[in-house]
């Protein structure tokens, strides 16, 4: 969860805040509460950094990482230094603060889609 003050110059100016996030996986689809935005590699360029403003409010605000890694092999030489999916840094530019790092704060992790067969 982010947390943004009710006194963030943003949230007067309607200049959003830019989220920020390196990765490794093919696509990367970024949510928050709706859909925000969607990056995606190459199979010969599959790092990728999503940049773009996003619409937070006043208060506690949930932000989503949809990470999708598509066609990698399961085995094979030193498969587990392999990268894949976030890498980080996950930033929040242009609070009143400047710069904050998401990447230290607490993410949780789940395998699969709701739904998913």
């Amino acid at each position: 969860d982010v947390k943004i003050d009710s006194g963030e110059e943003f949230l007067r100016s309607g200049n959003y805040p830019v989220l920020t996030v390196l990765s490794a996986g093919h696509a990367l689809h970024f949510i928050n509460g709706q859909l925000t935005g969607t990056s995606y590699g190459s199979l010969e360029f599959p790092k990728l950094t999503f940049s773009k403003g996003v619409n937070l409010r006043a208060g506690i605000n949930t932000i989503t990482l949809l990470s999708i890694a598509v066609g990698l092999p399961n085995v094979g030489p030193h498969f587990e230094t392999w990268n894949a999916g976030v890498l980080g840094p996950v930033t929040l530019n242009g609070l009143n603060e400047g710069r904050r790092d998401l990447s230290w704060q607490k993410w949780s992790y789940k395998v699969g889609l709701k739904g998913e067969a």
